[in-house]
C-alpha cells in the first residue's frame, strides 16, 4: 500500500500458462529487490484511482493487453502521460488496444512473432542497463518470444534487442 508502489496488472481470466508464471517471475523479482507493489486484477476493473499514486504500472503477463477494455487502456495511457512509468512484459503487442498502441507510438507491428535466446544490450543511458556495456550479448536459458514493432514513440526506450540467427 502507499504511494510510489508498482501496480502489477494481472488477468485472472487469462490463459493458465500466462498467469502461472507471474508469481515465480515478476512477483519474485519485485520481492527480491524490495520493490513495493500492489497486485491488481484487471478482471475486477481498472480506474484512475487504482493508478493515481503508482510509481510504475507493470503489465505482468502475456496476452493481458487483449483483455483490456478501451476505457482501461485509456486509463493506463493517461497515467503514463501524467508521469507514471510503464513496464510491459506482454509480448503480444498486436493485441494492445489503440490507446496503448498510440502511447507506444508503434506505426507498424510485424505480425509474425520472433524467438531467440540471445539479447544484445542497446546503446542508451537508461538506468536499468547502466551497468552493462553497450553491445554486450546475453544468452538465455530459454527462448523468448517477441513481436517486433516498426517504430517506437517517445514513451518507449528499447533496452535490448533479440538476435536472430543460428547461434
Amino acid at each position: 500500500t502507499g504511494n510510489a508502489a508498482a501496480v502489477v496488472l494481472v488477468d485472472s481470466t487469462g490463459n493458465y500458462w500466462d498467469r502461472m508464471i507471474v508469481p515465480e517471475t515478476i512477483l519474485m523479482a519485485l520481492a527480491h529487490f524490495g520493490i513495493p507493489h500492489r497486485l491488481h486484477d484487471i478482471a475486477d476493473g481498472l480506474d484512475a484511482a487504482t493508478l493515481h499514486d503508482a510509481a510504475v504500472i507493470l503489465i505482468a503477463q502475456c496476452r493481458l493487453m487483449e483483455h483490456l477494455t478501451a476505457a482501461q487502456a485509456k486509463t493506463i495511457a493517461a497515467a503514463v502521460e501524467a508521469g507514471t512509468g510503464l513496464v510491459n512484459v506482454d509480448s503480444e503487442l498486436r493485441n494492445a488496444p489503440q490507446p496503448l498502441l498510440d502511447l507506444f507510438g508503434f506505426a507498424r507491428i510485424n505480425p509474425h512473432p520472433a524467438c531467440s535466446n540471445a539479447l544484445r544490450i542497446r546503446e542508451t543511458k537508461h538506468p536499468i542497463i547502466a551497468q552493462q556495456p553497450p553491445g554486450e550479448y546475453h544468452h538465455l536459458d530459454r527462448m523468448v518470444t517477441t513481436i517486433l514493432p516498426g517504430t517506437y514513440g517517445r514513451h518507449v526506450t528499447p533496452l535490448a534487442e533479440i538476435l536472430l540467427g543460428k547461434e
